[in-house]
């Protein structure tokens, strides 16, 4: 009020305290600003650059009151007198410019806004910011063809609102490296074909420490934001974590935000993402995203922990990913370089094909999100390198989906893989199905079986025959080629059907679909008893139950369990109990005789016909 107070009293001298006595501060600042306004059009002064001094301390003190349209009035007014000034001082005009276009954006002038940008672009291009040194929260808006830089401004800043807009438009900061946002939201943006905001030698960028302060990186409509150098973005530990987050934004086709060093992007404090919050109280997400067209581009390996990774469908992030336990990759897009899974990764709705050309490897922490909507609607990754897989393999059926038996899902492909995924979840279709896994050469097939399982989780944890050795694939291929040989069934109708001994998931014995029978490596972790004279049952009492200290005792029979799967390829279902139950305890035997079996098969070729297969 003071300051105000002695330019009114500079335009009127006459001026003085209120006639009641009060002091001048009593005065509102509204008042005092519309009084002094209209003595300094009632004034005779002379001197332009004193009259452009009062009408900028006048708009400034409007637009600081959020009264923007009375602001972008009176700022407008002083920017034309010194319009055509020789020698007109450049630190005191160019504030005023900068104010005045901000004003009329905020009042919702923005074609004045455009027009003044554009009126005063090739004054702007000829100024020389060498003498300043100091933008420390200061807002800057570049429009309209300008290249503007500022070759003093040296080291830390203190961010403000930084915006370039339009074709052949440029501001650049070349000699700043490090900068932190202490004001509130920011935003550091660059929008349009041609538009660039410059940072080339910043390394360190950080958001501040207060409630809900968001820092916004927005390159858009085709925009370029050049923070080449910068190896870290941080959302800091200290402070007030509630509502606060530090996004980086490129959207459209074009639009880029160059990160080529980036080498830790770290949220220290994630919790919801913006749009899932009701209110303030949470720790955000940091944000990383390119959608509908953007890029962005990282270094040779990126950390992002804290952050939610959106790329969108014809979106791309170059660069390698190491996602860190906490982080979320919404995968629809390309990533141009490898990605190592310690978070969770996952399609938006809808079917999605994601591609990482690259190496994709999966920690045990990890977790790789599939969902399945239709029989040929399902979500797809597509690895261009080799696949390291462990950690979780989480499916879901949509849009009321659910398998029928024999189904399959070719969901990851790859050019080489080893290991699995140490846990499949949601793989039950609900209809006495099972998606049953198959790693092949070059692709992750799920095929929906009729499986086993075993019910009581105990036992050895390596495949052992009735002598205790220790099984290769190559005894299980003899044991199962006589196993056929000596099935009392005169003939089989069962065709090229394959067996496949695998690693299945969790607590699943075997499983059966359309040609193939799957048999787990190590029966559950429980250990099998391969049987070498099936027939006999001498193994087992009369009831089916292992005979205590046999080598059948605390094992699971193979034989009951590929008896069971060869009823499902015949079109049986399960049943409450006998051969065709769903679960299958440790140490029993459900045997069949040579009757029986006539009845159970119905046939022609004999099963030797085909032989088994191990992989």
């Amino acid at each position: 009020s003071a300051f105000l107070v002695s330019i009114f009293e500079f335009v009127n001298p006459q001026f003085g305290p209120a006639s009641d006595g009060n002091p001048p501060h009593s005065v509102s600042v509204e008042e005092i600003l519309d009084r002094s306004y209209r003595e300094y059009s009632r004034s005779k002064i002379d001197d332009e650059l004193v009259r452009f001094r009062i009408l900028a301390a006048l708009g400034t003190a409007y637009a600081g009151l959020g009264q923007q349209s009375q602001a972008a009035d009176v700022l407008s007014e002083g920017a034309i007198l010194l319009r055509e000034t020789p020698d007109r001082p450049e630190a005191d005009y160019l504030p005023v410019m900068q104010l005045l276009i901000d004003a009329l954006r905020k009042s919702e002038r923005a074609d004045e806004a455009r027009d003044v940008a554009e009126h005063y672009a090739a004054d702007l291009s000829d100024i020389d910011f060498s003498s300043v040194t100091n933008i420390d929260n200061r807002d800057i808006a570049v429009f309209g063809g300008v290249h503007i830089e500022f070759p003093n401004v040296i080291g830390a800043v203190d961010i403000a609102s930084w915006q370039v807009s339009g074709d052949q438009t440029t501001l650049s900061l070349p000699e700043v490296t490090s900068a932190v946002n202490l004001s509130g939201d920011e935003t550091l943006r660059a929008t349009g074909s041609g538009s660039l905001l410059s940072l080339p030698n910043l390394t360190s960028l950080s958001n501040g420490t207060g409630r809900t302060q968001d820092l916004h990186v927005e390159a858009l409509q085709g925009g370029v934001i050049d923070l080449s150098s910068v190896t870290e973005i941080i959302d800091p530990q200290e402070g007030d974590q509630r509502g606060r987050a530090t996004r980086l934004r490129a959207e459209g086709t074009g639009s880029l935000i160059q990160l080529d060093s980036l080498q830790n992007f770290v949220d220290f404090h994630a919790n919801t993402r913006e749009e899932d919050r009701d209110d303030d109280d949470n720790a955000q997400y940091s944000e990383l995203n390119a959608i509908q067209g953007g890029t962005i581009r990282l270094g040779s390996l990126t950390s992002l922990r804290g952050v939610y990774v959106d790329i969108a469908v014809n979106s791309m992030v170059s660069g390698s990913i190491q996602l860190e336990p906490g982080s979320i990759l919404l995968a629809a897009g390309t990533l141009n370089g490898s990605l190592h899974n310690s978070g969770q990764v996952q399609t938006p709705a809808g079917v999605d094909v994601f591609t990482v050309n690259g190496d994709f490897t999966q920690t045990g922490h990890g977790t790789l999100s599939v969902a399945l909507s239709s029989p040929t609607g399902f979500d797809s990754f597509n690895v261009t390198g080799s696949a390291q897989l462990n950690g979780t393999l989480a499916l879901a059926f949509t849009s009321g989906f659910v398998p029928e038996i024999g189904m399959s899902f070719a969901v990851l492909s790859y050019s080489s893989s080893t290991g699995a995924f140490a846990f499949i979840t949601g793989d039950d279709t609900g209809s006495g199905g099972k998606l049953t896994p198959t790693y092949g050469i070059s692709q992750l097939t799920l095929t929906t079986t009729a499986a086993v399982l075993l019910s009581d989780a105990a036992g050895l944890s390596e495949m052992v025959d009735e002598n205790g050795n220790t099984l290769t694939p190559e005894m299980i291929r003899e044991y199962l080629t006589s196993w056929l040989d000596e099935l009392p069934v005169a003939a089989g109708g069962f065709g090229a059907v394959s067996f496949v001994v695998a690693d299945l998931p969790s607590r699943q014995l075997a499983a059966a679909s359309t040609n193939t029978i799957w048999i787990d490596i190590n029966a559950g972790s429980a250990g099998w008893f391969i049987d070498v004279t099936p027939w006999q049952n001498e193994e087992f009492d009369s009831t089916g139950r292992a005979v205590v200290g046999s080598d059948a005792d605390g094992r699971v029979d193979l034989l009951t369990v590929l008896l069971h799967e060869i009823g499902h390829l015949l079109g049986q279902g399960h049943s409450e109990d006998g051969l065709m139950r769903e679960t299958l305890g440790t140490g029993v035997r459900e045997a069949l005789n040579a009757e029986s079996l006539d009845d159970f098969f119905a046939l022609s070729p004999p099963l030797s016909a085909f032989a088994p297969e191990v992989a």
